[in-house]
């Protein structure tokens, strides 16, 4: 749940990254059947925001304004 923190919007830390990380491997993989979900979309001073930003273009995490069943 990526609650704002710090005045930052959306944050996500280097070790919720490295677990979202781990999860979309994961599931690329076929290892898992996960939906990986952030509760908004990080604003750009989080340092992984361009992953975040890629890996939802790509259909891979979704945020839960946009979540469907």
């Amino acid at each position: 749940m990526n609650e704002d923190k710090n005045g930052i919007s959306g944050y996500i830390g280097a070790e919720t990254f490295a677990e979202l990380a781990h999860v979309v491997a994961n599931r690329l993989l076929k290892e898992q059947e996960t939906q990986v979900i952030l509760f908004k979309m990080p604003e750009s001073r989080v340092q992984s925001y361009e992953e975040i930003t890629l890996w939802h273009r790509l259909g891979w995490i979704q945020f839960l304004d946009t979540f469907k069943i």
